[in-house]
C-alpha cells in the first residue's frame, strides 16, 4: 500500500514538474523562432540568391519552432516568390509559395489579409505574364501601406510592361520618392517621362501639320 501511494506521489511529481518547465520551453521556442524570423527578415530585403536562400532556410528554422506563426509563413511565401521571379523559375517555388500562403491562412485568417500576400501573388502573377492581376495586387499593397515603395516599384514595372507609360513614370516617381537609393527608379521615371513628352510634341506637331493642310485645300476651293 505505501508502495502504490509513492508510486502515485512520484507520478504526480513528475507530472507538476514537466507542467513547470514546458512553459519555459514554449516560451524559449517562440523567442528562438521570432529571433530567426527576424534574421529571416534581414536577408529578404536583399537582392541576392545567397540572402535570399538564407532567408528560406531561417524562416523554416522558425517555423519547425512555432508551426502557428503566420508571419513566418507570410515572410517564407514571399521568399519562396523571390527565388522564383528572379532566381530559379522552377514551378516548385510557385507550388511552395502557394503552399505556404494557405498554411498561413490557415494559422491566422487574420494575417493572411496583409501586405506580404498581395505582394507574393503579384510576384507570382507577374511571372505567369497575368500583369493586370499582378497590378490589382500591387494597388491592394499601397492601399494597405501607401508608403511602401516596393509597391510602387513593381506598380511601375507592371504598367512599363503594360505599355501605360505615364502610368509606370508616376510609380517609378513615387517608389524613388518614398527611397532616394532607388536610383534605377529615378531614372526609369525621367526617361519615361521624357519618352511621354517627346511623343506629346510630336502628336502636337502631326495635328498643327494636318490643320495647316486641311486649311490649305479650303483655300484652294
Amino acid at each position: 500500500m505505501i508502495n502504490k501511494n509513492l508510486l502515485k506521489i512520484g507520478i504526480l511529481i513528475i507530472i507538476f514538474s514537466f507542467c513547470l518547465i514546458k512553459p519555459g520551453n514554449t516560451v524559449k521556442a517562440e523567442q528562438d523562432a521570432f529571433d530567426y524570423y527576424l534574421q529571416g527578415m534581414e536577408c529578404l530585403i536583399e537582392d541576392t540568391v545567397e540572402k535570399n536562400d538564407e532567408a528560406i532556410d531561417f524562416f523554416q528554422k522558425a517555423i519547425e519552432l512555432d508551426p502557428e506563426m503566420a508571419e513566418a509563413r507570410l515572410e517564407l511565401a514571399l521568399a519562396y516568390a523571390q527565388k522564383y521571379r528572379y532566381f530559379d523559375q522552377d514551378e516548385k517555388w510557385y507550388n511552395l509559395a502557394r503552399q505556404e500562403l494557405g498554411l498561413a491562412k490557415d494559422a491566422d485568417p487574420y494575417a493572411y489579409e496583409s501586405v506580404a500576400v498581395h505582394e507574393v501573388l503579384a510576384q507570382l502573377y507577374f511571372v505567369k505574364g497575368k500583369l493586370n492581376k499582378a497590378k490589382e495586387e500591387c494597388e491592394k499593397m499601397i492601399e494597405l501601406e501607401p508608403t511602401y515603395e516596393m509597391a510602387h516599384l513593381m506598380l511601375g514595372e507592371i504598367n512599363e510592361k503594360l505599355g501605360k507609360t505615364r502610368q509606370a513614370a508616376e510609380a517609378y516617381k513615387a517608389a524613388s520618392e518614398l527611397d532616394p537609393s532607388l536610383e534605377e527608379a529615378k531614372k526609369k521615371a525621367e526617361e519615361l517621362k521624357t519618352g511621354v513628352s517627346m511623343w506629346l510634341w510630336i502628336a502636337l506637331g502631326v495635328v498643327v501639320v494636318a490643320i495647316t493642310f486641311w486649311f490649305k485645300r479650303r483655300k484652294k476651293k
